[in-house]
């Protein structure tokens, strides 16, 4: 049987960890939600591009846009290659949700995206953002289309 002194050092813990959790979590929650407007920003620009298949301009929303070692055009298509399948496998797109933007390290986020596609379906694209320069870039691009090929 544990006596009164025991039972005040366990209560103490107790209270101490659940201290820590609640801002342990509320440090969190701003961490996610600190910047989420700017990306949440980016998202929507570039899928306003990726549905009407503006793909010339879609290496602007891409990290590969600072890279100096590539002309204009390589960068151009870099990313038209990449979406280009990607876009096609979508067909109809209706229109997208952001569901969540997690904080994934200072100046990085990770969000998913469900896309509602035609036939009552709907993916979830994972992207990863990067802020560079001031600017919320996609460092990578995760199609939820599932290819059923026969």
């Amino acid at each position: 049987m544990m006596d009164g002194g025991t039972l005040n050092v366990m209560k103490k813990f107790t209270i101490a960890v659940m201290v820590f959790l609640i801002l342990f979590s509320t440090a969190y929650l701003f961490l996610c939600l600190h910047k989420k407007k700017d990306v949440e920003t980016t998202l929507h620009l570039f899928y306003d591009g990726f549905i009407a298949r503006d793909y010339a301009n879609a290496y602007t929303f891409f990290d590969v846009k600072f890279r100096s070692d590539l002309s204009e055009s390589e960068k151009q298509g870099r990313i038209a290659n990449l979406l280009i399948m990607d876009r096609n496998w979508y067909g109809e797109i209706k229109r997208i949700k952001i569901s969540t933007v997690f904080w994934s390290g200072k100046n990085s986020r990770y969000a998913f995206v469900k896309v509602d596609v035609g036939s009552n379906e709907a993916v979830t694209d994972k992207i990863k953002l990067k802020q560079i320069n001031k600017e919320w870039v996609i460092s990578k691009f995760d199609s939820g289309i599932t290819l059923h090929l026969p």
